[in-house]
């Protein structure tokens, strides 16, 4: 099940990628999300209703699958990563670009893009949020969902097509001591994610005397 990012649609998010899911011989729910495109609603509510909607599609789905991935990008990352506080009948997730916190991103937005004092503001919209759309800015919190899946210690096995490296990083990285979890700093300096780096300055590199 594949959702989109905010004020967008699946046409324009999740259409130019279904072609790598269908060769790798996915069956695809692709869905607009309330508001978006021909779907009803009012609010958009940074994922945190939109969860609800995503849950009756993964029990429908579930009637006649018995895995369901969730995929999402932006938003519809946020929604997917929120998802599982209320519905557990998730195989695995894939996730792009997701915010964290929505009340500190609508924060961050007022301040470094708008230009406004967002602790002038912030209370306000909070409010209006509870009052009007019926959600709390504060309880749309991936960290949170995260933190309740890792340290439930029931993951999901990492599949056997990727490579045993790739395996040993994630494995590193959901190490349940944080005495014994690497930095941040630490995993970037691992060889593997230095390469890839490397790899990705390059491509930036070259893109921009592309253009």
């Amino acid at each position: 099940i594949l959702s989109h990012g905010y004020r967008s649609t699946a046409k324009r998010d999740i259409y130019p990628s279904c072609h790598d899911y269908y060769k790798l011989g996915f069956s695809l729910l692709i869905i607009d999300q309330r508001t978006s495109n021909l779907s009803k609603g009012h609010f958009i509510t940074y994922g945190y209703k939109e969860r609800e909607d995503l849950s009756l599609w993964i029990n429908y789905i579930n009637k006649k699958h018995k895995k369901v991935i969730l995929a999402g990008i932006s938003m519809g990352a946020t929604t997917t990563l929120i998802t599982p506080e209320i519905n557990k009948k998730i195989e695995y997730i894939i996730v792009d670009s997701g915010y964290v916190n929505a009340y500190e991103e609508t924060k961050y937005t007022l301040t470094k893009l708008v230009k406004i004092p967002a602790f002038l503001f912030m209370p306000t919209i909070n409010v209006f949020c509870i009052l009007i759309a019926r959600f709390n800015l504060k309880k749309v919190d991936t960290i949170k969902s995260l933190d309740e899946n890792i340290m439930s210690k029931n993951l999901k096995p990492i599949p056997d097509f990727y490579s045993e490296e790739l395996k040993k990083i994630i494995n590193y990285m959901l190490i349940f001591d944080p005495s014994k979890r690497p930095s941040s700093d630490l995993l970037l300096n691992y060889p593997k994610m230095k390469e890839e780096s490397a790899d990705e300055e390059q491509g930036m590199s070259m893109w921009g005397k592309w253009h």
